[in-house]
């Protein structure tokens, strides 16, 4: 019996937003104790083992193994044979559009047909490398797209009795799959054979396992090598757990022939004994399909594209994760990462790509006394160098300013003597270069004048106000 009172409930309004003035503004909530909510996660945790067996398998919303997108294809297929074959057919239409489609494409395909042509300051495939390595982490989408096409060969190859299986299997004929839409999966995967290269059947009891026709021993067909045995075999189709049986925990191998054997073939059965008695049966274990790639030889997504995506960092000697991990708004992150990059609108970069007359001035703005290259603007300028030094006194350091963006990076990133420290110096770095950058903006589009003090100022209150934002009961005196 539940004592009185274990499935009370208590409803409790949260507000949406920041000043509430009506109900609409509240998400009501419900808060329940923790009886109730442990004797619910067991009931739900012994449904979800019996759930796929009783109901139907062609359910597929919201239970485990299943996939929604199975219905899309499935209802696909059945259309496409209804019109191979011209039957009638009839469809029962369910709108999932509220649920599931919320893409605006009117205005998708509007932004598509108004992008204009920009001019891209870093590499496709720098931008595509993972943010450790110098990249944005943004997918790549040819390489994504091949892991999630494999996932249905995968899925295939795993879970052979699914719905969607037999559907597809249904229209195999000599050997020929009738589905444009199989053919088109396999025609991608089989461009290259990454993924066959990848797998590998872990052997059980041989349960799901052809003796003849699969290479379970890494030794090839056994009915290319035993042709003449396979002809006599009265089961050419039978699992290797159908060839014998346990005795005693003991494998013993026992065939049934459509004729006795003689002369030559024996010798051929004493060498297929010999041959297959290396293979390991585990009793009571069933075959099933490894991912060498995957954690626990599952197939995901992300495994597959890890795997295909192999890459470089940009510069092995700089620590791109600390950019990330620092305290300075995602915009700054952005900027000061193209900087060590070497991608900034500088007036050499933007002659270079054409974007302004090559007759132009290219002097650095600040100084007027060399071009303005990255390196120059944000290192070598007397006034950048300037800027520099007060930092390093602010600091304590008492060093030479290095000559490129790099060098300086990497100066403040070993200079620290904790992860602490290390991630407010590099708050500090990030706030120098964001801070001569919007005063060089200044002085070219609004006729600004340089001072050392605000420049220094702007760094010291731009870097307190950045890691005050991130770093509970943080204090720091200007004074």
């Amino acid at each position: 019996m539940w004592p009185r009172g274990s499935n009370a409930s208590f409803i409790t309004l949260i507000p949406k937003v920041d000043s509430p003035h009506s109900l609409n503004d509240f998400r009501p909530i419900s808060l329940i104790g923790c009886m109730y909510k442990v004797v619910s996660k067991l009931l739900a945790n012994r449904l979800k083992k019996v759930l796929v067996k009783v109901i139907s398998d062609n359910q597929f919303a919201f239970l485990g193994g299943r996939n929604m997108l199975d219905s899309v294809v499935i209802v696909n297929e059945a259309v496409g044979v209804a019109k191979r074959s011209k039957r009638s057919i009839v469809i029962f239409m369910v709108d999932y559009e509220k649920a599931y489609d919320s893409v605006r494409w009117d205005f998708f395909m509007y932004m598509l047909g108004h992008v204009e042509r920009k001019i891209a300051w870093v590499k496709w495939a720098d931008v595509c490398k993972p943010k450790a390595f110098g990249g944005l982490g943004i997918k790549d989408l040819v390489t994504f797209n091949k892991a999630l096409i494999e996932k249905w060969r995968w899925r295939f190859v795993t879970e052979p009795n699914s719905f969607l299986c037999r559907v597809i299997k249904s229209q195999l004929a000599d050997g020929r799959c009738s589905s444009p839409w199989w053919r088109d999966v396999l025609s991608l995967c089989l461009d290259d054979n990454w993924f066959d290269l990848e797998i590998m059947k872990f052997l059980g009891e041989g349960d799901a396992t052809r003796f003849w026709l699969e290479d379970w021993l890494g030794l090839g067909h056994l009915e290319g090598r035993f042709h003449r045995l396979y002809n006599l075999s009265q089961n050419k189709y039978a699992t290797v757990k159908e060839v014998g049986e346990w005795s005693q925990g003991i494998w013993e191998w026992k065939f049934t022939w459509r004729r006795g054997l003689r002369g030559r073939e024996l010798g051929w059965l004493d060498i297929l004994f010999n041959t297959i008695n290396i293979g390991c049966l585990r009793e009571g274990r069933s075959d099933r399909w490894l991912w060498e790639p995957g954690e626990e030889g599952v197939y995901s997504v992300n495994s597959a594209y890890s795997f295909l995506h192999v890459c470089d960092s940009v510069d092995s000697y700089i620590d791109f994760q600390s950019i990330w991990n620092g305290f300075a708004p995602s915009n700054v992150k952005a900027f000061v990462w193209r900087v060590l990059l070497n991608r900034i609108q500088t007036k050499v970069h933007l002659r270079r790509r054409s974007a302004i007359p090559a007759a132009a001035d290219l002097l650095c703005p600040l100084c007027n006394l060399e071009e303005e290259s990255c390196d120059h603007l944000f290192c070598t300028c007397a006034r950048s160098l300037g800027v520099w030094l007060a930092v390093h006194r602010w600091f304590g350091f008492v060093t030479a300013v290095p000559s490129s963006s790099k060098s300086l990076f990497s100066q403040f990133s070993f200079l620290a003597r904790n992860k602490k420290q290390r991630l407010a110096e590099m708050t500090v770095w990030m706030a120098s270069c964001w801070s001569l950058w919007l005063i060089r903006n200044s002085v070219i589009f609004s006729y600004g004048v340089w001072d050392d003090d605000f420049v220094l100022d702007l760094i010291q209150v731009r870097s307190w106000h950045w890691i005050k934002e991130k770093v509970r009961g943080f204090h720091y005196s200007f004074v």
